[in-house]
């Protein structure tokens, strides 16, 4: 499926199934992942859930944790959905 969907972008794609997702991908550039092992080890990655999230689900409520949370925005409506 991602090959198949990855032929409209305009990059180079390669998808590999591999046991040990980890070896595989230390110092490799480019990774797109939740892992803290890989991306600690790998030489760059892609913050492909904030991209989607920005693109895709704008209404998303969004918290920058290196702020402590001073800039989120929550209208009152939005509050009164939790009640």
């Amino acid at each position: 499926m991602i090959l198949e969907e990855g032929t409209a972008w305009d990059i180079p794609i390669e998808v590999l199934l591999v046991k040990n997702a980890d070896v595989a991908l230390e110092g490799a550039q480019g990774v797109v992942t939740g892992d803290s092992v890989i991306l600690d080890d790998c030489r760059s990655w892609l913050n492909l859930g904030r991209w989607i999230t920005e693109k895709w689900i704008p209404e998303a409520w969004i918290v920058d944790l290196k702020s402590g949370g001073r800039h989120l925005r929550v209208t009152e409506a939005e509050v009164g959905k939790f009640d």
